[in-house]
């Protein structure tokens, strides 16, 4: 997957941008814009606007070439079903802005997939998401600190959150520069697994290595998502990955089960809400009662949406969900986010939506083995994998199908999973522009 050597081997302006947009993946506040419906417009948004535009200019010059990729038609199948969600949209022109937003994902994901075509690049990629992270980190370990120094208020200590569906106590919850926890969450998620990939390869000194992986999960647990069962089902996976092949298979056996026992606990806390206000649930054996979270209720209106929309659904960026509900802070919230991705996509896009969705995913956890692969490929393949695995498993109590973070994902996974013949296209390329140069 590497470049031949004796090629130029140096970054072009829409390398350069791509990796300035990977670093900025997690600057959101305060780097944004709000703009029409409150919606947020942060800074990565402008530098992928001035990537793709280079990307463009190299492919107009010749300077890169365009992958092609059985990867484009689940792609274009579920930009497709957006579009029909918005054509016949209860919400028409909320849904027109919001389809605007979805081309903008679907390209993030095209734009990686075109861009990271060989390893020096995608160890690039690699560092400037650490680099990323490692700001992430250092905002949310100052947050903690600060909190445990008497600084307690979000309005005072930045990297804080409310504390939402939690009830109130004397610890801290951590959103770092995200708008929620839970967002961060699945980013830290991801930054774990590149965290595992570039120690295996000797990318980044075992110091340092070790300093990030640790900070990441300090953070990580601070956020108190259940996307941390999404976390910790990576790590095990990323474990049996590593052993099961080795004499210590027993251990990445024991790995796996335990990252999966740890994800099924962190979904079954999310089903029973952390306090009781005597309204419904049922009574145990015990005597205490047990009520629904809100994450049940709002599941469950979702449902209905997509019952009354069934096929096409009730449009693109439509509220399928409408709860009052008084959380265990005490603040009365209307939620109207499915707090499900799947949910969500089926209430806004219906049947066809979720399929088309559903085939992208398939797409990228499809065995492919029509190749061999060398030890970094491999180790790359696996944890993009696990991330993605991880990063699904946190879609069941989060609507995180809009990421942007999930959508540069997407296109990293399709590279490694569909790249070695594409890259192989491209380093021909690359070598007949070098002589004509």
């Amino acid at each position: 997957m590497d470049r031949d050597k004796g090629v130029n081997t140096r970054l072009r302006p829409d390398e350069w941008a791509y990796l300035l947009l990977i670093f900025s993946l997690p600057l959101v506040r305060p780097f944004y814009l709000t703009v029409a419906w409150g919606m947020l417009v942060p800074l990565t948004d402008f530098i992928f606007v001035g990537a793709a535009l280079a990307w463009l200019l190299a492919l107009a010059t010749k300077q890169a070439s365009f992958r092609r990729s059985r990867f484009y038609v689940p792609l274009a199948l579920y930009l497709g079903a957006l579009v029909i969600a918005t054509v016949t949209s209860t919400v028409p022109r909320h849904s027109a802005i919001k389809l605007v937003g979805e081309v903008y994902l679907i390209g993030l994901a095209v734009l990686t997939f075109n861009l990271v075509c060989c390893e020096s690049f995608m160890r690039r990629v690699m560092g400037a998401w650490l680099a990323g992270t490692a700001l992430t980190v250092a905002v949310g370990l100052a947050g903690i600190f600060l909190f445990y120094l008497g600084v307690k208020s979000p309005s005072r200590n930045f990297p804080l959150s409310s504390y939402g569906s939690l009830p109130p106590g004397d610890y801290p919850r951590i959103q770092a520069l995200f708008t929620n926890p839970n967002m961060l969450c699945t980013y830290l998620n991801i930054s774990l697994a590149v965290c595992w990939v570039t120690h295996a390869l000797g990318w980044l000194r075992p110091l340092w290595s070790r300093a990030l992986h640790a900070g990441t999960w300090v953070v990580s647990f601070f956020t108190l998502s259940p996307g941390l069962g999404g976390c910790v089902l990576s790590a095990g996976l990323w474990g049996w990955a590593r052993l099961k092949g080795t004499k210590h298979r027993c251990r990445g056996l024991l790995a796996l089960t335990g990252g999966v026992l740890a994800a099924v606990a962190f979904f079954l806390a999310t089903l029973v809400s952390p306090v009781t206000r005597g309204r419904g649930g049922v009574v145990l054996p015990t005597g205490r009662r047990v009520e629904p979270s809100s994450r049940v209720l709002v599941w469950q209106t979702a449902f209905a949406t997509f019952r009354q929309y069934p096929i096409l659904g009730r449009g693109l960026g439509a509220q399928v969900s409408s709860v009052e509900y008084l959380n265990a802070s005490g603040r009365l919230e209307h939620l109207t986010d499915a707090h499900n991705c799947w949910l969500s996509i089926a209430g806004q896009g219906g049947v066809l939506g979720l399929a088309t969705f559903l085939a992208v995913i398939l797409y990228l956890v499809r065995n492919e083995e029509t190749h061999r692969e060398d030890d970094a490929n491999g180790l790359l393949r696996w944890g993009l994998r696990t991330a993605f695995i991880g990063f699904l498993y946190q879609n069941l109590t989060g609507s995180f199908e809009d990421t942007r973070h999930l959508w540069v994902l997407i296109g990293l996974v399709a590279a490694m999973r569909d790249g070695m013949e594409s890259i192989s296209r491209h380093q021909k390329f690359v070598r007949a522009a070098a002589a004509e140069r």
